[in-house]
């Protein structure tokens, strides 16, 4: 993306219909023309393009909102440009001014600067907590980050393999738990190579001739489903999508799988998109007429959507020659929030205003849980070490998650490994203080029974008030009870 000009920008822009201001960009596009030159970033491209680059890349992620766009054309005025804040405040409203000074004040992600030292802890704080004031600036950060992997081999091998790992470790996993699913698998497959040479070049090497033969069925199948689908007059969009080199090595190094890729059955997912929830089941039931599905494989998260926004039907069914293959069936609603996250539904200009959470949610500004999960991380860096905050988030954001349901049917998303008390605590830090036993699946459990997606934990409290079990901090994983008993227990020491 070497090439990316402002008109090229703009154009991009006008293809969609959005509600842009256009003189306020070219307006941001001016001043950071005067201020950044012709000055390069280490791989040789200028400062200018590369942040119209990111500026492309964070529209394309259905990031249609003025105000981001122009700050991510301004995101290095005032770190590698000549231009000061008040340059910024003669031109620019405060809204934006204080955007662009976010996003500048973060280092996190400085490839050769903060990073490198001993405070990425505190870094991460800052991060959240502009984050949990302005989503649009950890938005315009991780495409920032994206933009700066892709020339990463410019880099001094330290200070790369010191990003791309990081990028494994918290910023990739932070891009899916906000939905960004698109951005999350981009990232990894960036940083992957980086980090794990050797098992980079193995994967791509085995999976490339698998790619291909499993592409040729897929087409099979999708003439075939098409054929029904005209039959029911049902508009729709049938795609193949092959997995992320990272994710399929994840799926490689499970012990079921034994580095063994004939064992991995979606290599190749086939993705239908149609137009109403209600076309999404009737799909559903021609594929299953078409090919009989796998049990225990159909998951339906449209009536019960994954904790980060995700919603889709999912089976995987026995195709010819024995052959599983998953399908995903969604709306365009659904496919837009999949690939994009929040930003796929951001309108802000349009709803900064609205009084009620339900309001804000329409518009989709961030939903609230999503601020507090930011918020809270913030807070609990404060209660925890440098080391242990970090250890806690990696496991946190990068441990895969399990999906727990409370006695009313809300799901709570927790790390693998968590207990019914980091349960307690993820619904209210009241409920963790006062815990003295659990169910699940109307069972008694241990405290320290290691939970399973899809069971159903109910915490059996205290009448009187008390204070957590020093013993639970040998069990518990999450970063929130660790933070909250810590808390707990030093007000009553």
């Amino acid at each position: 993306m070497f090439g990316v000009t402002i008109d090229d920008l703009l154009k991009t822009i006008e293809k969609e219909e959005h509600k842009i201001d256009f003189p306020l960009l070219k307006k941001a596009y001016d001043l950071a023309q005067l201020s950044l030159g012709d000055k390069k970033t280490p791989s040789g491209q200028t400062y200018l393009n590369h942040s119209l680059a990111v500026t492309q890349t964070l529209f394309e992620y259905k990031m249609a909102e003025s105000e981001a766009l122009a700050a991510s054309i301004l995101h290095h005025v005032l770190d590698q440009g000549a231009a000061k804040i008040e340059d910024l405040e003669k031109t620019f409203n405060p809204s934006l001014c204080n955007l662009v000074t976010a996003v500048n004040n973060l280092h996190v992600t400085d490839i050769g600067g903060e990073l490198l030292k001993k405070n990425l802890a505190e870094n991460l704080r800052d991060l959240f907590l502009a984050t949990a004031e302005d989503l649009r600036v950890v938005l315009i950060k991780l495409v920032d980050l994206s933009e700066v992997l892709k020339v990463l081999s410019f880099y001094p091998r330290k200070e790369r393999e010191d990003l791309a790992k990081i990028t494994l470790e918290i910023f990739a996993p932070m891009a899916e738990r906000l939905g960004m699913g698109e951005l999350k698998g981009q990232l990894c497959d960036l940083a992957f190579p980086y980090v794990y040479p050797q098992e980079y070049k193995w994967v791509k090497k085995i999976s490339q001739k698998a790619y291909q033969e499993v592409e040729k069925y897929i087409t099979k199948m999708k003439a075939a489903i098409k054929i029904e689908l005209e039959k029911e007059k049902i508009d729709a969009e049938i795609d193949g999508r092959a997995k992320y080199l990272w994710s399929l090595y994840q799926k490689l190094l499970r012990p079921e799988n034994d580095k063994n890729l004939s064992k991995v059955y979606d290599l190749v997912a086939l993705r239908i998109v149609v137009n109403t929830v209600e076309e999404c089941y009737k799909v559903l039931g021609i594929v299953h007429a078409l090919w009989r599905p796998l049990p225990d494989y159909v998951r339906d998260f449209i009536a019960t959507p994954k904790p980060n926004g995700y919603r889709s039907l999912h089976t995987t069914v026995f195709a010819k020659e024995g052959r599983l293959v998953e399908i995903q069936v969604r709306t365009w609603e659904m496919h837009n929030q999949a690939e994009a996250g929040i930003a796929a539904h951001w309108h802000y200009a349009e709803v900064k205003e609205a009084k009620t959470q339900e309001e804000r949610e329409k518009g989709f500004l961030a939903p609230e849980e999503k601020i507090v999960w930011m918020r809270n991380l913030a807070s609990w860096q404060k209660d925890l070490g440098k080391e242990e905050f970090l250890e806690s988030l990696r496991i946190d954001l990068f441990t895969n998650s399990i999906f727990v349901l409370t006695p009313k049917g809300d799901v709570k998303d927790l790390p693998k490994g968590a207990t019914p008390v980091d349960f307690a605590y993820k619904v209210h830090t009241d409920l963790g203080n006062r815990c003295i036993g659990a169910k699940v699946n109307d069972k008694m459990v241990s405290l320290d029974h290691k939970l399973k997606s899809g069971e159903v934990c109910e915490i059996l409290v205290s009448k009187e008030p008390k204070k957590p079990s020093r013993d639970w901090l040998s069990f518990v994983v999450t970063t929130q009870a660790k933070s909250q008993i810590k808390k707990q227990l030093v007000k009553e020491s």
